[in-house]
């Protein structure tokens, strides 16, 4: 079915996304403390935490989880060391432990820190979740009028953005999980409205305005955001970049309103970022497919089932990508022809004519 759109695996959802939070990273604000060379033995908390960062830094986890673990057993009430804890547990997937720790933070010290509150807005479930998310931005709108007392525009600037996009993660809550509150509608307009107000600059807000569109059936509205988001996205560098999994939930949006060019740009730049995503080359074949681009998607597809073959990926990625693969495959030149096309006697009506066969 040349129109099969393995609609299944595009349901809206909030994205989680604890792998790379960039605008959400905690800020250490203690001092530097020098580690010479001395035992770990005789580490304090604060050196601890920082050799910890440092093996997080090297993607050491393990020897990390050493150095938190040592660094709580001498204070485990301290709440940097939480949160630093914490996140590194939340990008590594082991979100209940992760929760369990922004969770004492929390109780220990609610008034420092909003990046805990907002792991904990992701790591919540509806209305918890808009009330983490609030906290947050309630905090950070404290420390942007603080940042704009000292003229620290680019701290302005920055929590300019992570308000924006604390706002956008509300009103997700309100298009997925708190979908069926009796003001739902109203409370998502609200947010995205507040988000737009602080940043109209944030590519995740027309994205998530694209996505309210879908839910109420208007395409054209959504895809108008959605190519917006884009527009904006090919501006930003790599402090304003949306994470990994916003810009592909886009993509999805983007295959599902069928505009294939702008998805190709988007998912370009994913498998630039990580070329073992299945989900990834299965949305790129599919936007190559849509814009006759035969050969690029037969390519594409055939890499997502090379990386399934290999273990990789979703299982529920195994039927699209097979019944992709087979709808591609007859629609390309076979390599005779694709040879007489390099040597330039295979002419354009002889390959339509493959085609139309």
């Amino acid at each position: 079915n040349a129109e099969y759109m393995g609609r299944a695996l595009y349901k809206h959802h909030r994205h989680l996304d604890l792998s790379t939070p960039s605008t959400m990273k905690i800020r250490r604000k203690q001092k530097k403390v020098s580690v010479g060379t001395s035992s770990p033995a005789n580490f304090g908390a604060a050196q601890l935490l920082e050799k910890a960062q440092e093996f997080v830094d090297r993607f050491e986890f393990d020897l990390a989880m050493k150095f938190f673990e040592r660094a709580l057993s001498q204070e485990p009430n301290n709440t940097q060391v939480l949160d630093a804890m914490g996140e590194t547990l939340a990008n590594l997937g082991d979100t209940d432990k992760a929760k369990e720790l922004f969770g004492r933070s929390i109780q220990l010290d609610p008034a420092s820190n909003s990046s805990k509150w907002m792991y904990m807005g992701q790591l919540s479930e509806g209305l918890e979740a808009v009330n983490c998310y609030k906290k947050a931005i309630e905090m950070m709108f404290t420390e942007r009028s603080q940042a704009a007392s000292l003229q620290k525009e680019d701290d302005v600037k920055l929590l300019n953005r992570q308000i924006s996009t604390a706002f956008c993660a509300a009103a997700e809550i309100f298009l997925t999980d708190s979908c069926f509150e009796s003001n739902a509608e109203n409370e998502c307009n609200a947010c995205l409205e507040q988000a737009l107000q602080n940043d109209p600059t944030n590519p995740e807000v027309y994205q998530a305005l694209s996505s309210l569109r879908m839910s109420q059936c208007k395409n054209d509205e959504a895809a108008q955001y959605a190519v917006k988001a884009v527009e904006i996205l090919r501006d930003c560098d790599e402090n304003t970049t949306p994470p990994y999994a916003s810009r592909s939930m886009l993509a999805k949006m983007l295959v599902e309103l069928q505009r294939f060019e702008e998805a190709v740009e988007v998912i370009d730049g994913l498998v630039d970022e990580d070329d073992e995503d299945v989900e990834a080359w299965y949305l790129l074949a599919f936007s190559h497919h849509g814009l006759q681009n035969y050969l690029s998607s037969k390519d594409c597809v055939t890499r997502a089932k090379e990386l399934l073959n290999k273990g990789l990926g979703e299982p529920a990625f195994v039927e699209p990508v097979d019944e992709l693969l087979g709808v591609v495959t007859p629609l390309c030149p076979s390599e005779e022809e694709a040879e007489m096309a390099d040597d330039g006697t295979y002419d354009d009506d002889e390959e339509e004519d493959a085609m139309m066969d």
